[in-house]
């Protein structure tokens, strides 16, 4: 399970939301580990240097353990948190411009990709989805779990975004890859339209 530290007053930071809440500042501080067998609870600080950390460690009901140095605690091994790849994606969508006029002007926009509900066909905003495969510039299969972005308005695939279960000191790891403008790569839902008009897919 995961804990997080959340505030809507970190200075000069934008506001998204989280649920009901604004908030500009989010960090998964805490993993927590439950034994499946024993009910056995143990708490990982991931973060012992902020601010709160003091009072993580009084509030939480058992001691909490620090994660020292690379690989030595087992949190470490724990995949980056689904709500942690969404708010990333959001902020990412707007923040992976490097180029001050092309900022400026959003026009570079990216959104989190949609895709059809498998009832009502109604269009949402797709969820991390967990998959194993090899990272560009990588040797190793890794166990991720991924988002892919469009364009804002387009619904052809434009990159992705990829979080990685941690073997370093942080918990947060991203890669995308940005397809070529001057070739067009279908997304999410003109996929599942490919699948719908191919009636030996769509039947099956």
């Amino acid at each position: 399970m995961d804990a997080f530290t959340t505030a809507d007053t970190y200075p000069y930071a934008r506001r998204y939301r989280l649920g009901y809440e604004p908030i500009n500042y989010v960090r998964n501080s805490v993993k927590i580990l439950i034994d499946a067998f024993t009910g056995a609870t143990t708490f990982y600080c991931l973060t012992p240097r902020i601010p709160s950390s003091p009072h993580i460690r009084a509030v939480f009901p058992r001691p909490v353990r620090r994660c020292i140095g690379n690989g030595t605690c087992i949190a470490q091994a724990c995949a980056l948190s689904e709500l942690m790849l969404r708010i990333q994606a959001a902020v990412y969508g707007l923040y992976h411009m490097s180029n001050p006029d092309v900022f400026y002007n959003r026009e570079d926009l990216w959104s989190v990709a949609t895709e059809a509900g498998s009832t009502d066909q109604r269009q949402r905003v797709m969820e991390p989805n967990f998959v194993l495969m090899t990272l560009p510039g990588e040797r190793a299969t890794e166990f991720i779990e991924i988002l892919p972005f469009t364009p804002a308005n387009r619904n052809n695939l434009i990159g992705w975004i990829a979080g990685r279960a941690a073997t370093a000191s942080t918990m947060v790891k991203r890669s995308s890859t940005i397809s070529k403008k001057s070739k067009l790569i279908d997304g999410p839902l003109q996929i599942e339209a490919r699948i719908d008009q191919n009636a030996q897919l769509s039947d099956s």
